[in-house]
């Protein structure tokens, strides 16, 4: 006696429902693959678990219906459905071996991405460094030329008084005006030497920003 059609009907459904349950514990196996034991993503292929390589024979690949799996995968695949045409383990769409596409990316996409966290880290560190630094380089270079402007002034009244000194002046001491004559110099050329150094120090700054930027640049981290 045949089953009545609304038990085939209920049947249909359960086999239906047991293999949208099946597909959805692979898919949510493939998902939880993708995350390694320090929370990282990672690309894994769903068929085997493993994850996809940039190179090789398990090397990261797509079919036209844009699902991502390692390419030997995908053949052994191929293989086992007749070798002309299978369908997408995820999506069911069929798809040939000339169908496959290989994906290039970076030997590590993971370190790539370190990288740009890397990049903005050291970005904010050289940005503290400039707000910290460069209002003091300021101040002292200002400070630096004040001082080397008021000694030079000092320096030419003094020169100006001891070549004003005449032979006949006996109430003026020449040696004690060409002693701090000497003195004011000599401090004149310290205060040069710190407004050269403060601007040595703003070189420096620029320097270092520059080699720090341009580090971060290289052209193996822009492919």
């Amino acid at each position: 006696m045949s089953s009545p059609p609304a038990e085939e009907e209920e049947e249909a459904t359960d086999v239906e429902t047991e293999e949208e349950d099946a597909e959805e514990a692979r898919v949510s196996a493939a998902a939880a693959a993708d995350e390694d034991d320090s929370g990282e993503t990672r690309t894994t292929c769903c068929v085997c678990m493993e994850p996809s390589t940039c190179s090789g024979a398990h090397r990261l690949c797509c079919i036209p219906c844009g699902h991502v799996y390692g390419r030997s995968c995908l053949e052994n695949w191929l293989s086992a459905c007749g070798n002309t045409s299978a369908k997408c383990p995820q999506c069911g769409e069929a798809f040939q071996r000339k169908h496959i596409i290989n994906l290039y990316i970076p030997g590590n996409l993971w370190d790539g991405c370190c990288r740009i966290q890397e990049v903005e880290a050291h970005y904010s560190r050289v940005a503290k460094y400039l707000a910290v630094l460069a209002p003091l380089a300021r101040r002292h270079a200002s400070e630096a030329k004040s001082e080397a402007q008021f000694v030079s002034e000092v320096a030419d009244k003094l020169e100006v008084l001891a070549q004003s000194v005449g032979a006949e002046d006996q109430d003026v001491d020449k040696k004690l005006v060409q002693d701090v004559l000497a003195m004011v110099m000599t401090s004149y050329a310290s205060v040069k030497g710190q407004v050269e150094m403060a601007h040595r120090h703003y070189e420096d700054l620029l320097e270092f920003v520059v080699q720090s930027f341009d580090g971060l640049l290289e052209p193996d981290y822009l492919k």
